[in-house]
């Protein structure tokens, strides 16, 4: 196959494993959107009514199976974070060329599994909980044997006990940090000089750019709701386009923007292989039509179709996100 080219596939899970519901009486579900394009590939994986463990005495990991020859094949690709509410989403990368690092092409793959993993059992059984087609040939249909069963149980548990290694790590910094406000207090009524007490401050500028990316994931997660289209001709970036017809959606913090999307009735969200996500709000090529100057990180305006660059003419002022840290970046980045 050529991994070249872009391709889009979307694999729906059916439910395996009852026990693993959040909610007894309602459905299991999911899916996995496969893109691959310019020797590169992603994985999307969303799934819903899953159980939570509070304390990880089982993880999810997402996990492909097929068949070389006579030979079952599997690659674990990766933990599947659930939430207290039933819900898990994870973005995974991966080369298409060598899946598993050792030359599997992704078409030998014909099943994917979102399976139960203990944390504390090493020697307890996969439970398969989702399973999906991915619509490869038939003949390679694979059978979820035991000696796969048990060589994909020890790779997945060895990542579960990794994962959850991590967690503790980060549950201990975490019940180490609460002692720190106290500490702080008490050395800041102690000392009296306001430089110390400014040293002191936690930065919390991360949680906007956590929830800038998450924002637009969650779009894009659900874009069948929303109508696609083509703005520009030709598009310097290449993505996919939504068009979000509620302004009160907007979910960038700029006064400029709002205004402008609440003017026109809209705004754009721009997507390019979920690396990097464009925010485009309605304007002319303008001082006083770009959003607050562009110092909110809308720096480059682009013209409807194949318009003119000229101040008559209607485009969009465009702000970038990038899809990993959520920083707001140069739209030419990367």
């Amino acid at each position: 196959m050529d991994y070249t080219r872009y391709s889009r596939a979307v694999i729906l899970f059916e439910e395996r494993g009852r026990e693993f519901a959040a909610e007894p009486k309602k459905e299991m579900k999911g899916y996995l959107r496969v893109e691959t394009g310019n020797g590169r590939g992603a994985f999307r994986c969303v799934i819903q009514n899953i159980r939570f463990f509070p304390r990880s005495e089982y993880t999810y990991q997402l996990i492909l199976f097929g068949k070389r020859g006579e030979r079952t094949i599997h690659t674990v690709v990766g933990t599947i974070p659930v939430t207290r509410y039933g819900t898990g989403e994870v973005y995974l990368r991966f080369r298409p060329q060598d899946v598993d690092g050792e030359g599997n092409d992704y078409q030998r793959y014909t099943a994917a599994i979102v399976a139960a993993v203990s944390s504390k059992n090493r020697k307890e059984q996969l439970h398969p909980v989702l399973m999906g087609k991915t619509g490869h040939p038939p003949e390679e249909t694979a059978h979820v044997g035991e000696t796969a069963q048990v060589s994909a149980m020890r790779a997945a548990s060895t990542q579960a006990e990794e994962g959850q290694m991590q967690a503790e790590g980060q549950l201990q910094e975490s019940n180490n940090s609460a002692d720190r406000p106290q500490n702080a207090l008490q050395q800041r009524t102690s000392q009296s000089s306001p430089l110390t007490a400014e040293k002191s401050r936690e930065n919390y500028n991360r949680f906007y750019n956590t929830y800038l990316r998450n924002v637009c994931r969650y779009f894009w997660s659900v874009c069948g709701y929303y109508e696609e289209i083509r703005p520009f001709q030709p598009d310097p970036f290449d993505a996919r386009w939504l068009k979000i017809a509620n302004p009160k959606g907007m979910f960038f913090v700029s006064p400029g923007a709002q205004h402008f999307s609440a003017k026109y009735g809209h705004f754009l969200l721009g997507c390019r292989q979920e690396a990097m996500y464009y925010l485009a709000v309605p304007g002319r090529f303008r001082k006083e039509e770009q959003p607050d100057e562009g110092e909110s990180g809308f720096c480059y305006w682009q013209p409807i179709g194949q318009g003119e660059r000229d101040e008559e003419t209607y485009g969009y002022w465009i702000a970038a996100i990038d899809g990993e840290s959520g920083d707001v970046v140069d739209p030419f980045a990367g």
